[in-house]
């Protein structure tokens, strides 16, 4: 069942390279629009269940896609993480990009909804499940997402495999 995943970065691809670099592999992979995700695709890369997603939003195709957020699969799968986005109940526990899209674009939860389904997703899959938390911390400290808090900022010539290795 397992196939490859176009819109999937293997974590041995990034391990060892540049926080710069890893952006810039971020940033011209090829994405897919979450709404467009199906569930065949996703139960497909049994390889990589867990990992690191990323949502872009591409309004002009003029300019890079903008990254939104940075968000963590480890105990669940990307196919049960991605859709809990979507849950059409405002006090959803686990909603909390769409519940950002309507904070910060001032929109109607519902609306909101809408519009995150445009966005666009990368996975990044991670073997390690214990790497996972401080691989997304440091993906929201340097690549800054709009709608992540961020606490801490990194030149981009680190070594994302150093990183991990001193906080761990």
């Amino acid at each position: 069942m397992s196939q490859k995943c176009e819109y999937l970065i293997a974590d041995n691809e990034i391990f060892s390279e540049r926080l710069s670099d890893i952006s810039t592999c971020c940033q011209h992979h090829k994405k897919k629009v979450i709404g467009e995700v199906k569930i065949m695709e996703l139960a497909g890369i049994s390889e990589y269940p867990n990992g690191i997603y990323l949502f872009y939003n591409s309004k002009d195709k003029a300019k890079q896609d903008e990254l939104l957020y940075v968000g963590r699969v480890k105990s669940r799968s990307f196919i049960g993480r991605l859709p809990s986005h979507f849950d059409p109940r405002q006090d959803a526990w686990f909603n909390s990009l769409t519940r950002k899209v309507g904070e910060h674009e001032r929109l109607a939860y519902k609306d909101a909804i809408q519009v995150a389904l445009s966005f666009k997703v990368l996975l990044i899959g991670v073997r390690d499940t214990s790497l996972i938390t401080r691989i997304e911390s440091v993906f929201r400290s340097f690549l800054a997402p709009r709608y992540n808090l961020t606490r801490k900022r990194y030149s981009g010539r680190e070594y994302l495999k150093e990183l991990l290795c001193s906080q761990g």
